[in-house]
């Protein structure tokens, strides 16, 4: 099924056009894996979760750098809706890409890196 083709008619048609399009998200999540280590999630965090008047695990910090990132990307968006245009579709893959990563955090409790050695093609890093 291509992306842009043709409107969803039926609940089932919807629902193969959004498999699709996550389908073809999901190589660009990969991609933030490669690009995003922990590390760089877990220092923004730790730099962003300071403004946070609580203890914050280190999973939460995570979970808040990503949303800083969703939050530049959605600024973006706003920025185009004021100029009175669609936001790109750079930017609308991107808010895509960014909360699915969102999600992998907040279900598994962490995020790591592709190695491509031995049994496990996924390092994770714990969720302190």
């Amino acid at each position: 099924m291509s992306l842009g083709a043709e409107m969803p008619r039926t609940p089932e048609e919807l629902v193969q056009w959004a498999a699709a399009l996550a389908e073809a998200d999901m190589t660009s999540v990969v991609g933030k894996i490669q690009e995003y280590g922990a590390i760089d999630l877990e220092v923004m965090g730790l730099a962003i979760t300071d403004l946070i008047p609580h203890d914050v695990t280190m999973v939460r910090g995570m979970e808040a750098s990503i949303t800083f990132y969703l939050l530049g990307k959605i600024s973006r968006s706003i920025s185009a809706l004021a100029k009175g245009e669609p936001p790109s579709a750079d930017t609308r893959k991107d808010i895509r890409v960014y909360a699915a990563m969102l999600e992998h955090v907040s279900i598994f409790g962490h995020w790591g890196k592709f190695n491509g050695e031995g049994e496990a093609d996924f390092l994770d890093v714990d969720g302190r």
